[in-house]
């Protein structure tokens, strides 16, 4: 080998040797850039893991108080639904007792009606057969009017 063959050789040696080097420290920056992305992705996961965890604590104590709104909504309203039976049962009670008194009165005052129209009935023969009287045919009328609206009563 000449001397220029070993020079020749060396500055390729010494060509790849610092092509190495350079695709050494790309390599090196690319993995260094990596990790710092790494890095960063492990802290959002982090945080985020963390405010999920809150997320999930807070949840809870929501359906925690959304069940017991539920149950005090379903108390109050069975609560409100007892009292209404029992409102609407005296009420119907009290109507029931009403219509009773309405009906033994309806009963009372026909009975009444009856026996007054029965007595003025009476007391107009008697008064008509003793006197006759000029133009009693127009009395007659009307009582016989009076009888008839009594009797359909």
């Amino acid at each position: 080998m000449s001397v220029e063959d070993l020079t020749g050789g060396f500055y390729n040696l010494h060509e790849n040797t610092e092509k190495e080097a350079k695709l050494l420290q790309s390599t090196a920056k690319a993995v260094h850039y990596n990790a710092d992305l790494l890095n960063a992705l492990i802290a959002r996961v982090n945080s985020a893991e963390a405010a999920m965890q809150l997320c999930s604590e807070g949840m809870a104590k929501q359906d925690a108080n959304v069940t017991k709104l539920t149950e005090d909504v379903k108390l109050a309203v069975k609560t409100l639904e007892d009292g209404d039976s029992k409102k609407d049962a005296t009420l119907r009670q009290e109507l029931d007792i009403m219509a009773q008194k309405l009906e033994t009165g309806h009963d009372e005052i026909l009975a009444k009606i009856a026996t007054s129209t029965a007595a003025s009935a009476m007391a107009s023969v008697a008064t008509s057969s003793a006197t006759p009287r000029i133009g009693a045919s127009r009395s007659n009328t009307k009582h016989e009017n009076t009888l008839i609206s009594a009797k359909l009563i």
